[in-house]
């Protein structure tokens, strides 16, 4: 059975005045497979290196307190999946809606999986990881 879940790619934005971002997770909500869950990227050196001359506390800062919102938010749609799938699309809808943060979600979108766990993982690989980039797709990007 395939499912219809949304998905948000979350960004770090430490700059707004440059509009700089870099994707550093994914959160993922599928209503009718009862299913929320989120991965979020284990390390940041990369990340700060790029947005110099910002210290990297402030990154580690800002995602240890956003993780554990993602963290509280995943226990609280445990228990309202039980009670209102209404109500977790409602709960999805502000967990996702756009802010003036550090951290924060690019536009919903929807993605048809018959396992929305490994769809996680795979949204993941493509826009934190980048699983796509090989030699081959380098090649394509300057022919273009």
């Amino acid at each position: 059975m395939k499912y219809a879940c949304n998905y948000a790619i979350i960004r770090f934005l430490p700059f707004v005045e440059t509009g700089e971002f870099a994707n550093i997770g994914v959160v993922l909500f599928c209503p009718e497979a009862k299913f929320f869950d989120f991965k979020l990227m284990s390390k940041g050196k990369k990340l700060t290196a790029f947005f110099e001359p910002l210290d990297d506390r402030i990154y580690k800062s800002a995602k240890k307190d956003f993780e554990k919102t993602l963290v509280m938010f995943t226990e609280m749609m445990k228990h309202t999946f039980e009670q209102n799938i209404e109500q977790t699309q409602r709960l999805f809808g502000e967990l996702v809606r756009p802010r003036e943060v550090l951290i924060r979600f690019d536009t919903p979108r929807t993605v048809l999986t018959d396992n929305p766990g490994k769809s996680l993982e795979q949204l993941f690989d493509f826009y934190v990881g980048k699983d796509f980039v090989s030699p081959n797709y380098a090649e394509k990007v300057l022919e273009a």
